[in-house]
């Protein structure tokens, strides 16, 4: 049983600048207060003078300010998010049952019926049994080792061959090469895994969950994954949200080992994450995310992933999230 529990939350991010409106009365209610309104005829330069009837320099620039960023705000707002890639596209003839998929730090564990559609043939793969991720059989490539698996994104395909048996495989790749025997293959799902050993912390959800071994919560498929592409993400349930595991680089995208962004702008930041599907995390749903990391103060590193705090505890919270830092993306799930 998963120690989180779903507590609905309002998740939609705030936009910087909301209050602007507020913002604008008060600063044009200030200048009034002191300047003659009715003798302003276009806009006074920031020269102008309480003594001469205009708006006053302090008041004037803070309009233009706001002026500014707020229309910064009205390009952000005509943001569209790139479309998925193809392969993140649910296919028609792909179901299962309702209770889904589950792992372990190294097993996965099918729901009890899956069914993919072929040529019009329904190819069924009904009580596909638990399969580990250390067991080469699994592959479709070598990373049964958990060094090869540290800090990367996996996928879950669902394989037909033309002897008409069905079976999953696991791969590096969100798309396979057909081969002799292989008739079909269809995208089921993904995890992540660890970049860094876990080790042992008491009453941390990860505790002892090694480097290369599966995230749980960032288990995700067609039906039950953001909006945005999953990868290096992992479900919050608390917050209805899929949230990053890392500090994003500069093109929004968050990957082990990655430069962190320097966020000297928030607004292009914004941007950054809307065209990738996500949004910026506010401050009251981060720190929920963040519950179970290092209760050091830590700055933000060069490099994302697999630091630790000054007494040697991993900086990982429970869900597997990566560092601190007020800037993280999330995204909303797929459904609902």
């Amino acid at each position: 049983m998963s120690k989180y529990q779903y507590i609905p939350t309002n998740a939609s991010q705030p936009l910087p600048g909301r209050d602007f409106e507020l913002q604008t009365v008060e600063f044009l209610d200030d200048a009034a207060s002191r300047a003659r309104w009715d003798k302003v005829e276009g806009r006074p330069g920031l020269a102008s003078t309480e003594k001469d009837g205009l708006i006053p320099a302090e008041a004037m620039q803070k309009l233009e300010e706001i002026e500014a960023t707020a229309e910064k705000l009205d390009a952000l707002a005509d943001v569209d998010a790139a479309p998925p890639p193809a392969w993140l596209r649910p296919p028609t003839g792909y179901q299962r049952s309702d209770e889904g998929w589950s792992s372990s730090s190294t097993c996965l564990f099918p729901p009890s019926s899956l069914c993919m559609t072929h040529g019009g043939v329904l190819r069924y793969c009904r009580t596909h049994p638990p399969f580990s991720i250390n067991n080469a059989a699994n592959w479709e490539g070598a990373y049964y080792s958990p060094s090869h698996r540290a800090g990367k994104d996996f996928y879950i395909h669902f394989l037909v061959f033309t002897n008409d048996t069905c079976r999953l495989a696991l791969s590096a790749f969100p798309t396979l090469s057909l081969r002799e025997g292989l008739e079909a293959t269809g995208l089921v799902g993904g995890f992540h895994c660890l970049c860094q050993d876990a080790g042992d912390i008491e009453g941390h959800a990860l505790s002892g969950t090694g480097a290369g071994d599966i995230l749980p919560m960032s288990l995700w498929d067609l039906w039950n994954r953001p909006q945005s592409s999953p990868a290096a993400m992992v479900y919050d349930p608390r917050l209805h949200l899929w949230v990053d595991v890392y500090l994003p680089g500069n093109d929004g995208i968050g990957n082990y080992g990655v430069a962190v962004a320097t966020v000297d702008d928030e607004i292009a930041m914004r941007t950054t994450l809307q065209r990738l599907g996500k949004s910026m995390m506010n401050e009251a749903d981060l720190a929920i995310a963040l519950s179970g990391t290092s209760p050091q103060d830590t700055d933000i590193p060069a490099t994302a992933g697999g630091h630790a705090d000054g007494d040697g505890r991993r900086i990982l919270s429970d869900l597997g999230l990566e560092d601190k830092g007020v800037v993280r993306g999330c995204a909303r799930p797929l459904w609902g």
